[in-house]
């Protein structure tokens, strides 16, 4: 089982930063109503596998799927390169 802080070293990110993208996680699943243990939605971090004590954790196999599927670098919109904001 991967811990907060393993997830993080695989996500190149910060601990607190995997606890907000949990959080955000838990909050997207509730307003749209995915049930627990519904397949994975691309770009939101998967439910834990487990809760030990109050610490979310997941198996390996979880945050690999996790990673493959998730957003890369420059999606999601903003301003094209080699433009300007004037």
């Amino acid at each position: 089982m991967l811990d907060v802080a393993a997830v993080a070293r695989r996500l190149g990110v910060g601990p607190r930063t995997v606890l907000v993208y949990h959080n955000r996680a838990k909050v997207y699943r509730r307003e749209h109503g995915i049930a627990p243990g519904s397949p994975q939605v691309p770009g939101v971090l998967p439910e834990p596998d487990a809760v030990l004590g109050t610490r979310p954790c997941w198996y390996p196999s979880t945050i690999e799927e996790y990673i493959a599927n998730r957003p890369g670098a420059g999606t999601g919109g903003g301003r094209p390169w080699g433009t300007r904001g004037d």
